[in-house]
């Protein structure tokens, strides 16, 4: 179906609800040059979009105005959601916490501006899964998504990407995420599944938190900048047996280091650009060749070295360019048994391998994207 001629849908109730199944994807896209827009003004907070038990479907391009949420995945199994905008919603833009889903992407997406029904609001970017794991999301990818403006007026809370516990196997990586207003919470949190979740190369910045991973995730390759915590972990009441986080080349500045790992095993931070303070108990984990500008560590040439000043280490930390500049600290000093295969631009890492998201492999200046707020290419 492809939607032509500036086509503006207005609607008192759900402006467009999808069922059923289909065994070659249908794609619903809008026009080469043209404008669509699903524009939800129901009083009664209907959603904007519904897509109840759909599988093999792909909307591509489409702009979803309003809502009491802006587009709600009802269960289902591979769909494709990409290029599309989500704004303006009274409470969040995507949940996906009504039923078990499989095989979702939702990609290059921009979504922002929600939490705005002004009183008692919630407004999470991508909500994935259930409270309780009562319902899962698995084995998914959200990737190279803009979310910001996120406002939340109570306990619900204003995540850019939230990972309940149960969700598993999935992929988020590449987003960017930026300004929460009210009550703040993280950026992007996994609570864990019995599958690892990946977090890799997205940036995140003016958040309560930067990145929370309770249990089982992989986080790597993150910049997180002016948060409350840069990367935390944690107890939670919905989680139990926490294990195997494991945290590397990561940079985090002005963005303090959360993590309580006391007794759990399977935990590793490693590599880390840490230019901020530290209050962390460690435990029993693999802490090795972080560097380190801050407080609540001991710099012990072993798990934390001495990181210097954010201006001998970074090109212009100011400016969010946190790329290694020449003679800087973090070059060619990580521990090559915990080294990621590529970087925060997706370049492949050559030894000797660097401290934090980067990877200069000899250049003087950063050769990839510098984060702005926009999608990352």
């Amino acid at each position: 179906m492809i939607i032509r001629g500036g086509t503006y849908c207005q609607s008192t109730r759900r402006s467009l609800s999808l069922r059923g199944n289909a065994q070659n994807y249908i794609t619903i896209m809008a026009a080469p040059g043209e404008t669509v827009i699903f524009k939800q003004n129901d009083p009664n907070n209907q959603n904007n979009i519904e897509l109840d038990n759909c599988s093999y479907l792909v909307i591509q391009g489409i702009k979803f105005e309003g809502g009491s949420s802006g587009v709600r995945f009802m269960s289902g199994n591979n769909i494709i959601f990409e290029d599309n905008e989500i704004y303006n919603t009274l409470n969040n833009a995507i949940p996906m916490n009504s039923g078990n889903a499989d095989s979702i992407v939702i990609r290059r997406n921009h979504i922002h501006h929600t939490g705005r029904s002004g009183s008692d609001t919630e407004g999470e970017g991508l909500y994935i899964g259930c409270n309780n794991n009562t319902c899962r999301v698995m084995n998914s990818i959200f990737e190279n998504n803009y979310i910001h403006d996120l406002n939340s007026d109570n306990s619900g809370g204003n995540d850019g990407i939230e990972m309940k516990v149960g969700s598993g196997g999935n992929i988020v990586r590449n987003n960017v995420i930026h300004t929460q207003t009210g009550v703040q919470y993280p950026c992007i949190w996994s609570y864990g599944a019995s599958t690892a979740n990946i977090i890799e190369g997205n940036v995140c910045w003016n958040t309560g938190e930067g990145i929370v991973a309770t249990s089982n995730t992989i986080v790597r390759n993150n910049i997180v900048v002016n948060s409350g915590y840069g990367i935390a972990s944690y107890n939670h009441g919905q989680v139990s047996g926490r294990r195997d986080v494991i945290v590397t080349h990561n940079t985090i500045y002005n963005s303090d280091l959360y993590l309580q790992w006391s007794g759990l095993p399977g935990m590793v931070f490693a590599n880390n650009a840490v230019y901020s303070n530290v209050s962390s108990s460690f435990g029993s984990a693999i802490v090795k060749n972080n560097y380190l500008t801050g407080s609540g560590a001991s710099v012990d040439n072993n798990r934390f070295f001495n990181g210097g000043t954010a201006a001998n280490a970074f090109i212009n930390a100011a400016a969010m360019n946190f790329f290694p500049r020449p003679g800087s600290p973090l070059i060619g000093t990580a521990d090559p048994a915990y080294k990621a295969d590529i970087d925060f631009n997706g370049h492949t890492r050559a030894a000797p391998f660097d401290v934090g998201a980067y990877e200069t492999d000899g250049a003087s200046s950063n050769p990839g994207w510098i984060p702005v707020g926009a999608i990352k290419p």
